[in-house]
Protein backbone atom coordinates (compact mmCIF):
# COMPACT_ATOMS: atom_id res chain seq x y z
CA UNK A 1 0.00 0.00 0.00
CA UNK A 2 2.84 2.41 0.99
CA UNK A 3 4.29 1.28 -2.69
CA UNK A 4 1.64 2.15 -4.21
CA UNK A 5 0.85 5.79 -2.58
CA UNK A 6 4.41 6.82 -3.04
CA UNK A 7 3.96 5.62 -6.70
CA UNK A 8 0.39 8.23 -6.59
CA UNK A 9 2.29 10.92 -5.15
CA UNK A 10 5.38 10.79 -7.42
CA UNK A 11 2.88 10.86 -10.48
CA UNK A 12 1.27 13.90 -8.66
CA UNK A 13 4.84 15.79 -8.45
CA UNK A 14 5.97 15.32 -11.87
CA UNK A 15 2.43 16.41 -13.35
CA UNK A 16 2.80 19.24 -11.52
CA UNK A 17 6.23 19.75 -13.11
CA UNK A 18 4.79 19.24 -16.60
CA UNK A 19 1.90 21.63 -15.82
CA UNK A 20 4.25 24.60 -14.72
CA UNK A 21 6.38 23.72 -17.69
CA UNK A 22 3.15 24.19 -19.80
CA UNK A 23 1.76 27.70 -18.13
CA UNK A 24 5.35 28.79 -18.63
CA UNK A 25 5.34 28.02 -22.15
CA UNK A 26 1.89 29.27 -23.50
CA UNK A 27 2.94 32.82 -20.94
CA UNK A 28 6.67 33.17 -22.10
CA UNK A 29 6.54 32.11 -25.64
CA UNK A 30 2.96 32.57 -27.06
CA UNK A 31 1.94 35.84 -26.33
CA UNK A 32 3.64 39.03 -25.50
CA UNK A 33 3.63 41.08 -22.37
CA UNK A 34 2.76 44.22 -24.37
CA UNK A 35 0.64 45.15 -27.17
CA UNK A 36 2.09 45.70 -30.35
CA UNK A 37 1.72 45.72 -33.93
CA UNK A 38 5.57 46.76 -34.93
CA UNK A 39 8.57 44.66 -34.85
CA UNK A 40 9.16 41.96 -32.62
CA UNK A 41 13.01 40.61 -32.37
CA UNK A 42 14.02 37.65 -30.28
CA UNK A 43 17.81 38.24 -29.86
CA UNK A 44 19.58 34.39 -29.05
CA UNK A 45 16.06 32.88 -29.43
CA UNK A 46 18.26 29.43 -29.68
CA UNK A 47 16.30 26.06 -29.88
CA UNK A 48 12.65 28.46 -28.67
CA UNK A 49 12.00 31.65 -30.16
CA UNK A 50 8.98 33.21 -29.40
CA UNK A 51 5.79 32.55 -31.88
CA UNK A 52 5.64 36.77 -32.01
CA UNK A 53 8.75 37.71 -32.47
CA UNK A 54 9.30 38.70 -37.08
CA UNK A 55 13.42 38.28 -36.46
CA UNK A 56 15.41 35.88 -34.88
CA UNK A 57 18.80 37.55 -33.62
CA UNK A 58 21.51 34.47 -33.02
CA UNK A 59 25.34 34.39 -33.28
CA UNK A 60 25.57 30.57 -33.81
CA UNK A 61 22.96 28.39 -35.41
CA UNK A 62 25.06 25.20 -34.13
CA UNK A 63 25.91 25.62 -30.45
CA UNK A 64 28.81 23.32 -29.71
CA UNK A 65 29.85 24.93 -26.43
CA UNK A 66 26.94 23.61 -24.21
CA UNK A 67 24.64 26.57 -24.01
CA UNK A 68 20.99 25.16 -25.16
CA UNK A 69 19.24 22.41 -24.75
CA UNK A 70 18.08 21.94 -28.17
CA UNK A 71 18.93 22.41 -32.07
CA UNK A 72 17.66 26.29 -33.45
CA UNK A 73 14.58 26.34 -35.09
CA UNK A 74 11.90 28.89 -36.08
CA UNK A 75 8.50 29.20 -35.44
CA UNK A 76 7.24 29.72 -38.28
CA UNK A 77 7.99 30.10 -42.41
CA UNK A 78 7.74 33.81 -42.78
CA UNK A 79 10.42 34.47 -39.21
CA UNK A 80 13.95 36.64 -40.61
CA UNK A 81 17.14 34.39 -39.15
CA UNK A 82 20.00 37.29 -38.77
CA UNK A 83 23.40 36.08 -37.55
CA UNK A 84 24.77 38.90 -35.67
CA UNK A 85 26.38 39.64 -32.52
CA UNK A 86 24.51 41.21 -30.15
CA UNK A 87 26.45 43.67 -29.06
CA UNK A 88 26.08 45.14 -32.46
CA UNK A 89 22.66 44.68 -33.74
CA UNK A 90 21.61 45.23 -37.37
CA UNK A 91 18.59 47.43 -36.68
CA UNK A 92 18.31 51.41 -36.87
CA UNK A 93 17.79 53.37 -33.72
CA UNK A 94 14.56 52.97 -32.16
CA UNK A 95 13.65 50.73 -35.11
CA UNK A 96 12.59 47.35 -32.99
CA UNK A 97 9.26 47.91 -31.15
CA UNK A 98 10.05 44.60 -28.57
CA UNK A 99 12.94 42.83 -27.64
CA UNK A 100 12.74 39.70 -26.44
CA UNK A 101 16.06 38.12 -24.64
CA UNK A 102 15.28 34.58 -22.38
CA UNK A 103 18.08 33.58 -20.87
CA UNK A 104 20.34 35.33 -22.57
CA UNK A 105 22.21 37.70 -20.12
CA UNK A 106 23.55 35.43 -17.23
CA UNK A 107 25.99 34.19 -20.63
CA UNK A 108 27.29 37.39 -21.67
CA UNK A 109 30.77 38.80 -20.05
CA UNK A 110 29.36 42.51 -20.80
CA UNK A 111 25.28 42.44 -19.95
CA UNK A 112 25.56 46.32 -19.50
CA UNK A 113 27.39 46.64 -23.33
CA UNK A 114 24.25 44.08 -24.53
CA UNK A 115 21.99 46.24 -22.46
CA UNK A 116 22.99 49.71 -23.63
CA UNK A 117 22.49 48.11 -27.87
CA UNK A 118 19.06 47.02 -26.60
CA UNK A 119 18.04 50.82 -25.58
CA UNK A 120 19.54 51.86 -29.06
CA UNK A 121 17.99 50.16 -31.22
CA UNK A 122 14.45 48.71 -29.13
CA UNK A 123 11.47 51.00 -27.74
CA UNK A 124 11.30 48.70 -24.89
CA UNK A 125 11.47 44.54 -24.66
CA UNK A 126 11.81 41.86 -21.76
CA UNK A 127 14.62 40.12 -20.38
CA UNK A 128 14.07 36.80 -18.41
CA UNK A 129 17.27 35.34 -15.95
CA UNK A 130 17.68 32.72 -13.61
CA UNK A 131 17.49 34.06 -10.32
CA UNK A 132 20.00 34.46 -8.01
CA UNK A 133 18.99 32.01 -5.39
CA UNK A 134 18.43 29.08 -8.28
CA UNK A 135 21.94 29.54 -9.38
CA UNK A 136 23.03 28.87 -5.92
CA UNK A 137 21.09 25.93 -5.34
CA UNK A 138 21.85 24.28 -9.07
CA UNK A 139 24.63 26.32 -10.83
CA UNK A 140 24.80 25.83 -14.56
CA UNK A 141 28.33 26.37 -15.51
CA UNK A 142 28.00 28.38 -18.37
CA UNK A 143 26.29 30.89 -16.21
CA UNK A 144 28.80 34.08 -15.20
CA UNK A 145 26.25 35.88 -13.17
CA UNK A 146 24.36 36.28 -10.37
CA UNK A 147 20.81 38.04 -11.44
CA UNK A 148 18.60 39.95 -9.67
CA UNK A 149 15.82 42.55 -9.89
CA UNK A 150 16.85 45.94 -9.26
CA UNK A 151 14.46 48.43 -7.41
CA UNK A 152 14.86 50.71 -10.69
CA UNK A 153 12.90 48.40 -12.65
CA UNK A 154 15.97 46.93 -13.86
CA UNK A 155 18.76 44.02 -13.85
CA UNK A 156 22.08 43.61 -11.54
CA UNK A 157 24.37 41.63 -12.17
CA UNK A 158 27.15 39.71 -9.32
CA UNK A 159 30.08 37.83 -10.71
CA UNK A 160 29.69 34.08 -10.08
CA UNK A 161 33.15 33.48 -8.34
CA UNK A 162 34.32 29.43 -9.01
CA UNK A 163 35.92 28.96 -5.83
CA UNK A 164 32.30 29.81 -3.82
CA UNK A 165 30.93 27.36 -1.22
CA UNK A 166 29.63 24.89 -2.86
CA UNK A 167 28.17 22.78 0.09
CA UNK A 168 24.72 23.99 -0.71
CA UNK A 169 24.47 22.66 -4.09
CA UNK A 170 25.86 19.62 -3.79
CA UNK A 171 23.51 18.44 -0.68
CA UNK A 172 20.69 19.57 -2.75
CA UNK A 173 21.96 17.53 -6.22
CA UNK A 174 22.53 14.83 -4.37
CA UNK A 175 19.26 14.26 -3.97
CA UNK A 176 17.95 15.95 -7.25
CA UNK A 177 17.02 12.74 -8.91
CA UNK A 178 15.22 11.00 -6.20
CA UNK A 179 13.52 13.93 -4.50
CA UNK A 180 9.99 15.00 -6.25
CA UNK A 181 9.68 18.11 -3.80
CA UNK A 182 13.50 19.63 -5.58
CA UNK A 183 12.60 18.25 -9.19
CA UNK A 184 8.93 20.07 -8.76
CA UNK A 185 11.10 23.35 -7.68
CA UNK A 186 14.04 22.91 -9.95
CA UNK A 187 11.04 22.47 -13.31
CA UNK A 188 8.76 25.53 -11.66
CA UNK A 189 10.55 28.39 -14.22
CA UNK A 190 7.48 30.85 -12.34
CA UNK A 191 9.71 30.58 -9.26
CA UNK A 192 13.21 30.38 -10.22
CA UNK A 193 13.40 33.48 -12.85
CA UNK A 194 13.98 37.12 -12.57
CA UNK A 195 11.77 39.14 -15.26
CA UNK A 196 11.74 42.65 -16.32
CA UNK A 197 9.28 44.10 -18.93
CA UNK A 198 11.21 47.56 -19.92
CA UNK A 199 10.87 50.59 -21.96
CA UNK A 200 12.82 53.43 -23.50
CA UNK A 201 16.04 52.21 -21.46
CA UNK A 202 17.22 48.94 -19.99
CA UNK A 203 18.57 49.62 -16.76
CA UNK A 204 21.43 47.33 -16.19
CA UNK A 205 24.17 47.62 -12.99
CA UNK A 206 27.07 45.33 -13.48
CA UNK A 207 29.57 44.56 -10.12
CA UNK A 208 32.97 43.81 -11.63
CA UNK A 209 34.37 41.67 -14.30
CA UNK A 210 32.77 37.76 -13.92
CA UNK A 211 35.08 35.08 -13.49
CA UNK A 212 35.67 32.28 -16.11
CA UNK A 213 33.06 29.77 -16.93
CA UNK A 214 32.94 27.29 -14.25
CA UNK A 215 34.17 24.31 -15.34
CA UNK A 216 32.78 22.21 -12.33
CA UNK A 217 29.57 23.50 -12.96
CA UNK A 218 27.19 21.12 -11.15
CA UNK A 219 24.01 21.16 -13.75
CA UNK A 220 25.17 21.08 -17.32
CA UNK A 221 22.79 22.28 -20.21
CA UNK A 222 21.55 18.64 -20.88
CA UNK A 223 19.90 17.87 -24.38
CA UNK A 224 16.51 16.73 -24.36
CA UNK A 225 15.77 13.14 -25.07
CA UNK A 226 15.28 12.65 -28.65
CA UNK A 227 11.48 11.87 -27.71
CA UNK A 228 10.84 15.13 -25.70
CA UNK A 229 12.00 17.00 -28.35
CA UNK A 230 10.34 15.68 -31.24
CA UNK A 231 6.70 16.12 -29.03
CA UNK A 232 8.10 19.43 -28.49
CA UNK A 233 8.42 20.48 -32.32
CA UNK A 234 5.08 18.81 -33.11
CA UNK A 235 3.38 20.97 -30.04
CA UNK A 236 4.96 24.17 -31.73
CA UNK A 237 4.48 23.44 -35.58
CA UNK A 238 0.45 22.54 -34.73
CA UNK A 239 0.59 26.26 -32.47
CA UNK A 240 2.16 28.17 -35.30
CA UNK A 241 -0.58 28.49 -37.14
CA UNK A 242 -2.82 30.31 -34.54
CA UNK A 243 0.22 32.17 -32.54
CA UNK A 244 1.28 34.17 -35.34
CA UNK A 245 3.38 37.69 -35.43
CA UNK A 246 1.45 40.43 -36.47
CA UNK A 247 2.14 40.79 -40.24
CA UNK A 248 4.51 42.83 -41.64
CA UNK A 249 5.68 42.96 -45.02
CA UNK A 250 9.32 42.09 -45.59
CA UNK A 251 10.10 45.02 -46.81
CA UNK A 252 9.12 47.16 -43.89
CA UNK A 253 11.33 44.38 -41.86
CA UNK A 254 14.67 44.90 -44.12
CA UNK A 255 14.18 48.86 -44.18
CA UNK A 256 14.54 48.80 -40.25
CA UNK A 257 17.48 47.31 -40.76
CA UNK A 258 21.15 49.13 -40.82
CA UNK A 259 25.16 47.94 -41.51
CA UNK A 260 26.49 46.88 -37.48
CA UNK A 261 29.47 48.42 -38.45
CA UNK A 262 28.71 51.75 -39.25
CA UNK A 263 24.83 52.48 -38.85
CA UNK A 264 24.37 52.98 -42.61
CA UNK A 265 21.28 52.06 -44.15
CA UNK A 266 21.09 49.11 -46.12
CA UNK A 267 19.88 48.05 -49.82
CA UNK A 268 18.25 44.75 -50.36
CA UNK A 269 19.40 42.58 -53.33
CA UNK A 270 19.36 39.13 -54.95
CA UNK A 271 22.77 38.26 -53.19
CA UNK A 272 21.56 40.26 -50.03
CA UNK A 273 21.58 43.44 -48.34
CA UNK A 274 24.65 46.17 -49.40
CA UNK A 275 25.25 48.97 -47.40
CA UNK A 276 25.42 52.11 -48.67
CA UNK A 277 28.32 53.57 -46.87
CA UNK A 278 31.22 51.10 -46.69
CA UNK A 279 29.66 48.98 -49.48
CA UNK A 280 30.27 45.70 -47.28
CA UNK A 281 27.65 43.11 -48.27
CA UNK A 282 25.63 40.87 -45.95
CA UNK A 283 24.79 37.84 -47.80
CA UNK A 284 21.40 36.32 -47.34
CA UNK A 285 20.34 32.60 -47.74
CA UNK A 286 16.89 31.89 -47.73
CA UNK A 287 15.71 33.66 -44.64
CA UNK A 288 18.89 33.81 -43.41
CA UNK A 289 21.13 37.03 -43.32
CA UNK A 290 24.77 36.73 -42.20
CA UNK A 291 25.91 39.89 -40.44
CA UNK A 292 29.27 38.44 -39.18
CA UNK A 293 30.78 37.52 -42.17
CA UNK A 294 30.24 40.02 -45.21
CA UNK A 295 31.50 39.46 -48.68
CA UNK A 296 32.38 41.57 -51.24
CA UNK A 297 29.79 43.24 -53.13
Amino acid sequence: MAWIVNKLLEFIGRLSDWTAALIWFFRDKLALPVKTSGIVVDVGSGHSPHFRAHVLVEKYLTDTTGHRIGRFSRRHASQIVCIADAARLPFCDRAIDFVIASHLFEHLSEPDVIAAEFSRAARGGYIECPSEWIEHMFPFPSHLWYVSNLSSGGLGFVPKQQDRDRSLERALLSNLASDRHLRALFHDRRAWTERVVWQDVLTCQVEGPPDAPDPDGSTPHRANPPLIDVLRRVLARSLSPLFRPAPLAEETILAAMCCPECRANLMAGERGLTCHRCNKLYPRVGFTIDFLQPTAP
